[in-house]
């Protein structure tokens, strides 16, 4: 069953927030949001299409297929991993072959570590990951081959995650305040795009609601950034 919206994929570049306001759009290589292209089978999600390009993810097993639970953040759906699972939605193909600057920003609400870590994507090969998460004292945090966290822990509900990957000068921003900068290794030698199951062995996996994921091809600056924040308080309120 597909479920909600499965529209072109023009559609990723059209549809915006609530209204007349949308992300910035130039270097948007890949976008995911709860309410498009999701199909359930089974139990759970199965595929998350991409409303950008190609870079369409899937889960073949229902063991690890997260839900898709409707009307949990200003009216708007979620896409919820369950840790215990190790709920996850993979690609293999991309967005690949972009070197650093990149940014990855998600709109989520995570479940406390309890003392355990979490990441909420990471690549799918690599020595190199695309990882951004959680401590596990719940510190936002982000590993490119070096790993450095913010020295204050996230309260458990809805907030945008925006991971600036740039080597020494790389930043955590939550709605939109820097957080922590950082050393995040550089590394960039990754293939694909996980979320949800952790760093690419699978280690300490997601627990929590996502309500969108977006892709850039370069950092972020401040105008982007406070472009973005709107987006984000029309869509989902926070």
């Amino acid at each position: 069953m597909v479920s909600l919206i499965t529209g072109p994929k023009l559609g990723g570049l059209l549809a915006g927030g609530l209204g007349a306001v949308a992300p910035p759009l130039t270097g948007l290589d890949a976008r995911w949001r709860a309410d498009t292209g999701v199909t359930e089978a089974g139990t759970g999600v199965s595929s998350w299409v991409d409303m950008i390009g190609s870079f369409d993810m899937v889960q073949g097993t229902d063991a690890n297929r997260p839900a898709l639970v409707t009307g949990v953040i200003n009216g708007q759906p979620v896409i919820r991993f369950t840790r215990a699972n190790t709920d996850f939605l993979t690609q293999a193909t991309g967005p690949t072959g972009i070197a650093q600057p990149y940014a990855i920003v998600a709109v989520l609400a995570h479940t406390a570590s309890s003392g355990v870590a979490q990441w909420l994507c990471s690549a799918a090969g690599g020595v190199s990951f695309r990882n951004i998460g959680f401590t596990n004292d719940d510190k936002p945090r982000m590993f490119a081959g070096a790993s450095f966290n913010d020295d204050v822990a996230l309260a458990a509900n809805f907030h945008s995650f925006i991971g600036i990957f740039n080597g020494a000068s790389s930043e955590i921003f939550i709605d939109n305040t820097s957080v922590v900068t950082g050393d995040n290794g550089g590394g960039s030698s990754e293939t694909g795009f996980t979320v949800g199951g952790g760093n690419n062995s699978g280690a300490d996996p997601f627990g929590g609601d996502l309500a969108e994921v977006l892709f850039y091809d370069h950092a972020l600056d401040a105008s982007e950034r406070t472009a973005l924040d709107s987006y984000v308080a029309a869509r989902y309120g926070i």
